[in-house]
């Protein structure tokens, strides 16, 4: 018997392709980030190779935001930090 594609199931289908897309984003801008507070100069996108699962989807999707909200507030200080230093260096000298 052939599978009829409801309106319904094709518009489930296309939200989860869009959260499934945005959950790489938001993984690939943390772990971005995460490398540029490391200090590493190369970041290699993995985001091509992540598998994802999808009844996990929601909940690692809101710890990927929480953890590139704290990488990105790493990131300022430490830029606020590096300004400083340059700051107080200049001034000495």
């Amino acid at each position: 018997m052939p599978r009829v594609n409801h309106p319904s199931s094709a518009g489930y289908e296309i939200k989860k392709r869009r959260e499934v897309k945005q959950f790489r984003a938001v993984q690939g801008q943390t772990q971005k980030i995460s490398a540029e507070v490391a200090g590493q100069s190369e970041y290699d996108d993995p985001s091509s190779n992540v598998m994802v699962i999808k009844n996990d989807l929601s909940l690692k999707k809101l710890e990927y935001q929480l953890e590139l909200q704290r990488l990105h507030n790493e990131k300022v200080k430490q830029s606020a930090i590096c300004f400083i230093k340059g700051s107080i260096n200049f001034t000495l000298s």
